[in-house]
């Protein structure tokens, strides 16, 4: 039995089977009762999926009920009503948030839910295990009422969750505080206005550094702090009195140069985006767009549906794919600015063209991130790269686009994918960034950097919050000093290939890569790396008489100068310190086993060691660890097909650790034998 606050009645746990299984037994455990039974799934396409498999195995008297946030109050009231038949109610995490249905009987918890999470700009909607919490606050919708039933069961198509030898099961005590995975932007911008920082606050669940110093770089881009020092600019203070996200509300006062017309337009079209759109998404549910014409942007064509729906009523409405529930949430929003602010919303009306210019500018004002086309996909300066959503009516041919990356997680087949998306996607151009958001674009006239043949150039770039969207004119470099430098940063530090067709060029990128190997990846002499091509640096750039403007021309002055034979001496191959660290360093190591002794491969990396073993050797790898020396050890097996995990931990999984966890474990990104993300 449960002991839960609030709880009035007693409540039993159980362990189940399989969901639909689950449901379809206890609807038929007797003939002549039917009682109420409510399941919490992750998300819409759970709740079909356990919907068409029960249909045909419940009793025919019984009312199948979905519940989810895309359902308006009336249709979510509906799961309160009684059902003389019996009910059940299919939900997602909205059941969870608090609601008591007072006539459940059974309550169902696969274990699984979808939560929300920010990291660096970029949104996620994860799929995570229910933390103890979490299951202990679905419990609590049974025995608050009358005595009910609690039943563990399991999510087909997920992996099962791993329970200790009491039958616990192994998940996070408690969820991740809010604070901790919502946008710290929202919460930065306001302490703004009182002249508060977050970090300097004494919250119990402090927000991690970077996700803040992230949260002030966007608001100066946007305009609404002020540069190099904690203060709110009048711009932010704006900002600040509407109920939006930042870059929303910078878009929202932006408008408002443009007159009353354009900002409520603008504000319609806001927080309809902020409902994450008023339309259905899927492929077959996409009548909507018969109600714009746009194609340069998913924003404006929400405008266009949202001033349509104004007219409609809810039957029309969903003949049309638009979602009342989200519309009726966004109208309500934009009635409460209309007060606010002294609008009539029953003059709102689609945009002319001039407007529709206007609301384009006021877009790319608050962008919240640009992204550059890579082909099929875009990809943005923090490294996220995802495709335009399914939905998107903007066309994948468009070089620039600005938008607001999303990666989304499921699983298929007990396997975790997810997908990255950017969503609100508007195409632009240089000349409109230029002209709609002139203080989020930098310049570089003549930048010195190398091309794809190992020359230097100059180039005349233009930025937008740093990423380059438009090469003005590309001529060829002069010698120089600084021509010169360039080469060299790419010789001694870079990791690509660009002017690497000449033997000579090619045996000095040897010594320097057999060099970093045995200083940087296979001992701890980072530092000494750093030194020696330092060293070499100042030595070249010391000759006057150098005059070069590309990687053929700098690799004969060096072979002239036997710079390749200094290099091959500082290390040479013979010597007691080389043999010493490749002696520490073994490219394979011995492990005995019950099948005989087995050679296992060795790689290095940062001086960390990372071994390829099969799996009958992980058991006895302690055995020879010693021979690593002091170094951070991973393991990896050709059978399992997963990243490196540490020595300990493989160790403990071949000794007899869960075999179901190691079936279904989550595949990482990184299986191409990739080394683990510090």
């Amino acid at each position: 039995m449960l002991d839960l606050p609030g709880m009035m009645y007693p409540v039993q746990k159980i362990q189940g089977g399989v969901a639909h299984e689950e449901i379809a037994k206890i609807a038929n455990q007797d003939p002549d009762f039917n009682p109420n039974i409510g399941i919490v799934v992750p998300g819409k396409h759970d709740a079909e999926e356990i919907h068409s498999k029960i249909a045909r195995r419940i009793p025919k008297d019984y009312t199948i009920l979905h519940l989810h946030k895309d359902m308006t109050p009336e249709q979510q009231q509906r799961v309160m009503h009684e059902y003389p038949g019996g009910k059940i109610i299919i939900a997602t995490d909205v059941m969870r948030q608090s609601i008591t249905i007072p006539d459940m009987h059974y309550v169902l918890e696969p274990g699984y839910q979808k939560q929300g999470d920010w990291r660096l700009g970029v949104q996620y909607l994860r799929v995570i295990k229910v933390p103890m919490d979490g299951r202990v606050q679905l419990s609590g919708r049974v025995g608050r009422t009358m005595p009910g039933t609690s039943v563990d069961v399991e999510l087909e198509g997920y992996p099962k969750i791993l329970r200790d030898s009491e039958g616990n099961p192994l998940v996070d005590e408690y969820s991740t505080p809010p604070i901790q995975r919502s946008n710290p932007a929202n919460y930065v911008l306001k302490l703004l206005g009182v002249g508060r920082e977050l970090n300097s606050l004494p919250l119990q669940d402090k927000v991690r550094s970077d996700e803040i110093e992230y949260a002030k770089r966007k608001l100066e881009r946007l305009g609404a702090k002020a540069l190099n020092s904690f203060a709110i600019t009048d711009v932010g203070k704006e900002m600040l009195r509407l109920r939006l996200d930042p870059h929303f509300a910078r878009m929202l006062v932006e408008s408002r140069q443009y007159g009353r017309a354009v900002e409520l337009q603008t504000a319609a079209m806001l927080y309809a985006c902020q409902q994450e759109g008023i339309t259905m998404a899927e492929a077959h549910s996409e009548r909507w767009r018969l109600l714009t014409n746009e194609t340069k942007s998913d924003m404006l064509a929400q405008l266009d549906v949202f001033t349509a729906a104004m007219q409609f009523d809810y039957k029309r409405m969903q003949s049309f794919n638009i979602l009342p529930a989200r519309f009726y949430k966004a109208r309500t929003m934009l009635r409460q600015f209309a007060k606010d602010y002294k609008f009539d919303i029953d003059t709102l009306e689609a945009p002319n063209a001039e407007q529709r210019e206007q609301i384009l500018g006021s877009i790319i004002a608050g962008a919240d991130m640009l992204f550059v086309s890579r082909g099929s996909t875009y990809s943005n300066e923090e490294g996220f790269e995802g495709r335009l959503a399914k939905s998107s009516v903007v066309g994948g041919q468009n070089r620039l686009i600005v938008g607001s990356p999303l990666v989304l997680e499921h699983y298929r087949s007990e396997r975790l994918k997810s997908h990255s998306v950017i969503t609100n996607a508007t195409a632009v151009t240089p000349e409109l960034l230029e002209k709609y958001a002139p203080n989020r674009c930098s310049y570089d006239n003549d930048k010195l950097v190398l091309n794809n043949h190992g020359q230097v150039v100059k180039m005349s770039a233009t930025y937008f919050d740093g990423k380059p969207i438009q090469h003005e004119s590309i001529k060829p470099a002069e010698p120089s000093y600084e021509t010169t430098q360039v080469l060299l940063q790419e010789l001694l530090h870079g990791n690509d290939t660009r002017g690497t067709k000449t033997e000579r060029l090619r045996e000095i990128r040897g010594e320097i890569a057999r060099i970093r190997r045995l200083l940087v990846h296979e001992s701890n002499r980072k530092d000494d790396f750093e030194s020696i091509m330092k060293s070499v640096e100042q030595t070249v750039t010391q000759w006057k008489d150098v005059k070069v403007k590309n990687m053929h021309e700098l690799a004969n002055v060096l072979h002239k100068r036997q710079v390749h034979e200094w290099l091959q001496n500082t290390l040479m191959e013979e010597s007691f310190e080389t043999k010493a660290i490749m002696d520490s360093a073994p490219k394979n190591l011995l492990v005995e086993t019950d099948s005989g002794i087995v050679m296992v491969e060795v790689e290095y990396e940062n001086n960390k060691a990372f071994i390829l073993a099969p799996p009958h050797a992980i058991a006895n790898l302690q055995s020879v660890a010693g021979e690593l020396g002091e170094r951070n050890i991973y393991v990896w097996s050709d059978s399992a097909k997963k990243n490196y995990i540490g020595l300990d931990k493989a160790i403990e999984r071949a000794r007899g650790g869960n075999r179901e966890e190691r079936r279904h474990g989550t595949r990482s990104r990184r299986q191409r034998r990739g080394r683990p993300q510090y």
